[in-house]
């Protein structure tokens, strides 16, 4: 994960999905949960995540349960 901070303008946060998949069940959620109350503190910010459309495609009965708490956790945000 990468942050840059523009004195005039919002925090930039870029980082890639595959930061964010742990192989560890729950470490996850703990992690976007992370990076988006860090960006909340810093607001004004604009969150970037490359490759988010592996995660985020529609949902159907084969998903894996982590996979379904992922995108709930990133929907309440």
């Amino acid at each position: 994960m990468r942050e840059k901070n523009v004195e005039s303008g919002p925090c930039f946060i870029n980082f890639r999905i595959s930061a964010l998949t742990e192989k560890w069940y729950g470490d996850s959620n703990k992690l976007f949960t992370a990076v988006f109350s860090f960006a909340k503190k810093l607001q004004p910010t604009i969150v970037f995540i490359d490759e988010i459309y592996a995660v985020l495609r529609s949902r159907s009965f084969t998903d894996h349960k982590s996979s379904t708490m992922v995108k709930a956790e990133f929907m309440t945000h």
